[in-house]
């Protein structure tokens, strides 16, 4: 079984070669493959394929990207989810319990590696004191949905360890969510993704307010209102810190999508929303191989199963990223900082 998918994942960076300059032009689709007699999918080997082509980003403006340096941390990252991978599927009980954390640590290090090798800055590069606190304000924000989920009750937890061993494993992995989050974000704009500009336009202060108070009317109407009803806000929920926080930035001058649209700039908003999509895919593809993951509960249908996740369910992953980065700057951005 090993050598089957170390040969699926040869199969794969075949692909990859083929598919040189495909994330900056993001226009060629690739098919891969299941390998021969298993079952196991090459697209299940490792690392979603897609990301992994970020090795080759932008060979418009640099030839081969490869054969230059990259920093230090990106193999250690890489390191991390191809050894994670290859003893997730050997059956390796330590990694299939910390599997989602392990594999969500080593993105993040690869991610932000590609970052800097594209740009020459990155959030670890450029203030590793911001990048650190993410990591600790990650953890505190998802305990907030975790409160609510008391009430509405949309997602569980299997295959749980001892409570100390389930401690640490949830600690460690809902503090990668919003850094993950943001590398992604950061990945799309630095390989100039949805580059989109108009012309700018007013949003009245009175607007802002109206849109704080459904903010909060949407926070609220999980922990008010019966299960029968609480059950099905869940959308109210991942919409809610966005309509809170966003305005509230935007009046105070700190980094916003509403100051954003603004200046007529539609490039994060439209990267954050992608990039939400694009973690959500992976927190599903990876939870989905872990021995210790999660499950849904969704009371109404919304279309078959991509993992554990319905179709339809991914569209709560946008807010949710544009949920973390209004977070992010209510609490790290004193002033307003244009990328």
């Amino acid at each position: 079984m090993a050598f089957e998918i170390i040969r699926g994942q040869a199969q794969v960076f075949k692909y990859y070669f083929a598919g040189l300059g495909w994330c900056s032009r993001a226009s060629a689709r690739i098919k891969f493959p299941a390998v021969d007699g298993t079952g196991v999918s090459a697209t299940n080997c490792f690392l979603p394929n897609f990301l992994a082509l970020t090795v080759l980003l932008d060979l418009k403006r640099e030839k081969s990207i490869l054969y230059k340096k990259m920093k230090p941390y990106f193999y250690i990252g890489l390191s991390v989810i191809v050894v994670s991978e290859i003893l997730l599927f050997l059956g390796e009980r330590w990694v299939s319990m910390f599997f989602t954390p392990l594999v969500w640590t080593g993105y993040i290090l690869f991610i932000d590696g590609v970052v800097y090798r594209i740009k020459r800055k990155s959030l670890l590069t450029t203030n590793k004191k911001t990048f650190c606190m993410m990591f600790p304000l990650s953890l505190g924000f998802w305990f907030v949905f975790e409160f609510y989920n008391l009430f509405i009750k949309n997602w569980k937890y299997e295959g749980l360890p001892s409570i100390w061993l389930t401690a640490i494993g949830m600690v460690w992995a809902f503090a990668t969510i919003g850094p993950g989050i943001l590398e992604t974000t950061e990945f799309l704009k630095s390989i100039r993704a949805f580059n989109l500009s108009t012309k700018g336009f007013k949003i009245p202060n009175i607007v802002l307010r109206i849109v704080i108070v459904i903010g909060i009317l949407c926070l609220l109407a999980p922990l008010v209102a019966p299960y029968r009803v609480s059950k099905y806000l869940v959308t109210s929920l991942w919409f809610g810190f966005v309509f809170l926080l966003d305005p509230i930035n935007c009046m105070n001058e700190k980094n916003s999508i509403f100051s954003e649209w603004q200046e007529g700039n539609f490039q994060n908003f439209l990267c954050l929303f992608f990039g939400g999509l694009i973690c959500g895919f992976l927190w599903e593809l990876w939870n989905y191989w872990a021995a210790t993951g999660w499950i849904y509960q969704i009371p109404y249908y919304l279309g078959p199963k991509i993992f554990e996740m319905p179709l339809l369910g991914y569209l709560g992953f946008p807010p949710l990223a544009m949920g973390y980065y209004a977070f992010y700057s209510f609490i790290l951005r004193k002033t307003q900082q244009r990328q």
